[in-house]
């Protein structure tokens, strides 16, 4: 399996150009993957120069509703004209909220009603293909990100909190699979767990953004200790997984993530290849 990032917010190379977004591609020997669009059609500029054709891909699965993970769908569909299309049946029905930084609205506005032969919507656990599932998590048995506090839905006059249900897992492979967490609102070790009990595997690699957003003036979320006791967690219960974080997850949490697991975590940033 090859992974590249197509868009973050970081990158260590000066020849790509990052954004407030997540897209990565993922290549098996059977399929090409592209998880999430970022928030523009930035990634398309850095996919070419990373050398990944996006006219070939076969599917494009978007994690959940938020503009920064489905903004590039536009230009994504005027360059692939055959790519099957997987996301939640929720996350273009709603009206989607971020009051951090001021109240705005983050849903999508992509019209799909031209592709609608390549819609694969998705409502509990679905097989895209013989080596891929998604699914939608129900149970939240172990915390959530204190920063989903900050996001809500529903029309204008009437928000309420987003209860996540547009949130799909994108699960890769069959032995010790690829988990694409998006970023990881419904929490990563609730992700975790579901893989675990639903798929009935234990994850390999985990990819994505984790929501553990460093807290600032005025707002605070998870502290340093809330952090490091879920690295322990990470480290017990998941003691075969490797974890890539980037997008969400902030500089102080990888920091402190990565000075407790250095060697399970790893940050990711725009051109990063992995091969697994």
């Amino acid at each position: 399996m090859k992974v590249i990032v197509l868009s973050d917010n970081r990158s260590a190379n000066p020849d790509y150009q990052t954004e407030h977004g997540l897209s990565v591609y993922v290549e098996t020997s059977e399929y090409r993957y592209l998880l999430d669009t970022g928030a523009s059609g930035l990634f398309i500029r850095n996919a070419a120069i990373a050398g990944v054709d996006l006219s070939l891909v076969d599917y494009v699965i978007l994690s959940h509703g938020h503009s920064d993970h489905t903004g590039g769908l536009d230009a994504f569909l005027r360059i692939n004209h055959s790519a099957k299309i997987i996301i939640s049946d929720l996350a273009l029905s709603q009206r989607l909220y971020s009051k951090r930084n001021g109240f705005r609205e983050i849903g999508s506005s992509v019209d799909v009603r031209r592709v609608t032969d390549r819609m694969m919507y998705v409502d509990g656990l679905c097989a895209i293909n013989n080596e891929a599932r998604v699914f939608r998590l129900t149970e939240t048995p172990f915390p959530t990100p204190l920063a989903n506090s900050t996001l809500y839905k529903g029309e204008p006059e009437h928000v309420q909190p987003d209860d996540f249900s547009h949130e799909i897992v994108v699960v890769i492979g069959n032995d010790k699979p690829f988990v694409f967490t998006g970023c990881a609102h419904k929490g990563l070790l609730n992700i975790l767990h579901a893989v675990r009990t639903q798929l009935n595997t234990e994850p390999g690699i985990v990819f994505g953004g984790f929501h553990l957003v460093d807290s600032t003036v005025g707002q605070s979320y998870e502290t340093t200790e809330t952090i490091t006791s879920l690295a322990d967690q990470l480290i017990h219960e998941y003691p075969d997984t490797r974890f890539f974080t980037g997008h969400c997850t902030g500089d102080s949490a990888c920091s402190i993530l990565k000075s407790s697991i250095p060697d399970y975590l790893y940050q990711f940033g725009v051109g990063d290849l992995y091969t697994f």
